[in-house]
């Protein structure tokens, strides 16, 4: 829950980011100043870039990287619930340590 309110968060200042590159250059700039003209020109090329959050200065927090985590999350508890099915077998033949997914998503040893 934390992780889709960080990302979503993200993506709203991407969106209102982007926003200010549409709204600057939907404007009448040719009724303009020449001085407000020149301070267009900066406003557009530094919101060229739209701003965000990121995670360790890697990872930028948006609804796509949300939508990533949660699959993996799906694939590696399908996987995990998957390898404790077989588990008992592999114990038997290596005599190895498994892992279980609990009911509440949380890993248990056995």
């Amino acid at each position: 829950m934390t992780l889709m309110i960080v990302c979503y968060s993200g993506q709203r200042l991407m969106d209102e980011s982007q926003s200010i590159f549409h709204r600057a250059y939907a404007v009448e700039w040719y009724k303009f100043s020449p001085r407000l003209k020149s301070l267009l020109i900066i406003t557009l090329y530094r919101s060229n870039v739209p701003c965000g959050l990121k995670a360790g200065n890697m990872v930028p927090l948006s609804i796509a990287t949300f939508a990533a985590v949660s699959k993996m999350r799906k694939n590696i508890k399908m996987f995990l619930t998957m390898l404790c099915a077989c588990l008992p077998a592999c114990r038997r033949m290596f005599l190895c340590v498994g892992v279980c997914v609990g009911e509440s998503g949380g890993i248990a040893r056995i």
